[in-house]
């Protein structure tokens, strides 16, 4: 009796001892070093190249005051006003605005080209566009160009400034000096240059007694407000 009961106790430890086996032969095993993917290393950015100081050695730096007076405009003062006429001397520009003007002796007089190469003359109002308007652009010296804008000519001379010198229209540009008068709005276009021999020159009538009556070069009379010529700025 005893002895089946030991055989019994002695199967089922046999059989937790195979099970226990068989488990344990099936557990899975750790994974070979040697087998795992390689790790993919990861990507540097690209470094980007120094910047050369000697590339742009040669650009001008800009000035933010230079810029900024670029873009400020000086309002437009009246032909006449004393501190705009100081300012006018005391930087060298011309005491005329750049602009289109219709030039005048008194009794409303007017400067005029009738022709590209014609004398310039003095009339009355002709009512014929351009040919009594006068673009006044200024130079860099200060001095003045009088182009007329219907023939695209320039009031001038030719060769050097000599006494009843005739004007006539101009294909190449003449420089003339402006200088205020004792009347508002009113300058003497003078000959640059001078003076010579103690002289200077200015546009004024010709003597030449015809019609219509021509301009030329007549001696410089800074208080001989005849002399002088209205500018009356157009639109």
């Amino acid at each position: 009796m005893l002895g089946a009961a030991a055989a019994a106790g002695f199967a089922a430890l046999l059989t937790t001892g195979t099970a226990k086996a068989a488990t344990a032969g099936t557990r899975t095993a750790p994974p070979d070093p040697a087998e795992a993917p390689a790790e993919e290393p990861a990507e540097e950015p690209a470094e980007e190249p120094a910047e050369d100081p000697e590339a742009h050695a040669d650009d001008p730096a800009e000035d933010p005051a230079a810029a900024a007076d670029d873009l400020v405009e000086e309002p437009a003062a009246p032909l006449d006003d004393p501190d705009r006429i100081h300012r006018a001397t005391r930087t060298g520009r011309a005491p005329v605005p750049p602009g289109v003007y219709s030039i005048s002796k008194p009794r409303e007089h007017l400067l005029t080209l009738e022709g590209h190469r014609d004398p310039v003359v003095v009339l009355p109002p002709t009512g014929t566009p351009g040919a009594q308007e006068w673009r006044v652009q200024t130079l860099p010296n200060g001095n003045v160009t009088l182009r007329n804008l219907r023939e695209n000519a320039y009031a001038g001379f030719d060769g050097d400034p000599a006494p009843n010198k005739p004007i006539f229209g101009r294909p190449t540009p003449t420089e003339w000096v402006l200088r205020q008068s004792a009347e508002p709005f009113a300058f003497h276009i003078v000959a640059p240059g001078g003076p010579v021999d103690g002289v200077e020159f200015a546009l004024d009538l010709s003597l030449l007694a015809i019609f219509p009556p021509r301009t030329a070069l007549r001696r410089y009379e800074p208080r001989d407000q005849r002399q002088a010529w209205r500018f009356e700025p157009h639109e």
